[in-house]
């Protein structure tokens, strides 16, 4: 059910009477403490989104966990005895999608997340005063006249967006009063786009990081509110990468610039009682952007993009691509499109190998079998324990022509300990890559050296 008001009164964060902001002043004035907390309206779509609003939802007094694998001991600074700063009004969604092989129509996680909140919240019946649901949309886009209609009665303070996947246009934009932002998985103004994680990843960039930005019609291109930094090790994966960075975003979010926010707008107030109450006023984003201190410009010079991925981008090359750019694409693509490599599988690899020793083929390949490559580790010159370059040296010293033709797969083994075996692809320009995760087609993955165990002495070579 959709309240007559159409919010969610328990989701209101609590913070003490004296309010921290960045010039560090305070609120206690009995006319400010008795107005309205943040009405706030959340965008967001895939799983990292609804993390993120979890973290909105459950950083609020009151709110029952709708996953029971949350970890109940977060101790909140905003959970407090004092007044509320911020309630959500409202969820936005990409509509339900087909997912899966049988295409069953699919909720987003944000859309099955805000439905389970609601349903806890009508199972608790001791709540005062009584619980009411938060209203859930899901337009096509973002510009459609009821959708538009829909929020400007919800009368929000502020719209937040997390992975949101939708274009929003000046219609949308003028509703909140004090704007919308945006959590964002890069160092703007480096990788703008739909992929920025991904992009950053697949470079082997050394340092990733969140940004929380206004948003404006220009994507991803308003003025930064807060940027930080996180060092990347070059083994990090997209999917463990992506809902960390939302994770910090989100913290922050929650327990400085919405509490900032929340002081200017009872600031404003005082000043300003038409301004802030009528509908038909529609603040500049100058206005919006004078709330917060210390905004941050984005330098148009330094821009760089992050678009989408397809499905092509997951093929690995060996003969043609480094070890390194493989093994980057591998972290980049996990969540999708996956990468694979297309082998060929020979009774024996020689000099002139003719079609009669190719064991049977599949995927319309004479005889090409796609291996998805899981995790993967490039054979670098250290010093470290566990580095398989002096294993690799003896072997290359022993096997010349495979370090002029990277065409096959190989297996090191520690002579010292039999049991330690890797599987390596010779790769471009003289380098190697260790398979330490495959999985076949229908099978489930393994480690790279049990796939080669299973093919019992037969040999592979690159299908491309």
């Amino acid at each position: 059910m959709v309240s007559k008001s159409g919010f969610y009164i328990l989701s209101a964060c609590y913070l003490p009477l004296t309010i921290s902001s960045s010039s560090s002043s305070a609120v206690s004035s009995p006319d400010i403490c008795a107005q309205d907390p943040l009405r706030i309206i959340f965008l967001g779509t895939p799983d990292v989104a609804a993390s993120s609003l979890r973290r909105l939802l459950d950083s609020c007094k009151g709110i029952p966990e709708a996953n029971n694998n949350n970890n109940n001991n977060n101790n909140n600074s905003n959970i407090n005895d004092g007044i509320p700063i911020y309630e959500v009004v409202g969820v936005v969604s990409q509509p339900p999608a087909p997912v899966g092989r049988k295409q069953i129509l699919t909720n987003s996680p944000v859309h099955d997340l805000t439905l389970q909140v609601n349903e806890k919240q009508q199972k608790n019946k001791d709540d005062s005063p009584p619980s009411t649901d938060i209203p859930i949309f899901t337009p096509v886009k973002a510009n459609e006249a009821d959708f538009l209609e829909s929020l400007r009665n919800l009368k929000p303070d502020l719209c937040i967006t997390a992975a949101y996947g939708n274009f929003l246009p000046t219609k949308f934009l003028n509703i909140p009063k004090l704007g919308t932002i945006n959590i964002h998985p890069s160092l703007l103004p480096k990788y703008r786009g739909a992929s920025p994680v991904q992009r950053c990843l697949e470079n082997g960039d050394t340092v990733t990081g969140v940004s929380i930005l206004y948003t404006v019609l220009k994507m991803d291109a308003g003025p930064i509110i807060f940027q930080s930094n996180r060092p990347l090790a070059g083994d990090e994966k997209a999917s463990a990468l992506l809902p960390e960075l939302f994770a910090d975003g989100a913290k922050v979010l929650v327990d400085t610039i919405l509490p900032q926010l929340y002081e200017a707008k009872q600031k404003l107030y005082m000043k300003q009682k038409t301004a802030l109450n009528d509908n038909d006023i529609v603040w500049t984003d100058e206005q919006r952007f004078s709330l917060l201190s210390n905004l941050q410009e984005q330098d148009e010079n330094m821009v760089t993009h992050a678009d989408k991925m397809t499905k092509d981008e997951g093929l690995c090359l060996f003969s043609e691509e480094t070890a390194e750019t493989i093994h980057n694409k591998v972290r980049a693509f996990d969540i999708w499109p996956g990468t694979w490599g297309v082998f060929e599988i020979y009774e024996e690899i020689d000099d002139d190998i003719n079609s009669n020793s190719k064991s049977e083929g599949t995927n319309g390949h004479e005889n090409g079998k796609r291996v998805k490559l899981i995790t993967t580790r490039p054979i670098k010159k250290d010093s470290s324990p566990d580095s398989l370059f002096p294993m690799l040296g003896s072997y290359l010293e022993e096997n010349n022509k495979i370090r002029s033709s990277p065409s096959s797969l190989f297996l090191l083994e520690n002579k010292s300990n039999k049991k330690m075996k890797h599987l390596i692809a010779g790769c471009a320009n003289n380098t190697y890559l260790e398979l330490v995760e495959v999985q076949l087609e229908g099978k489930k993955p393994m480690q790279g050296k049990d796939w080669w165990n299973g093919l019992r002495g037969k040999q592979v070579r690159y299908s491309q």
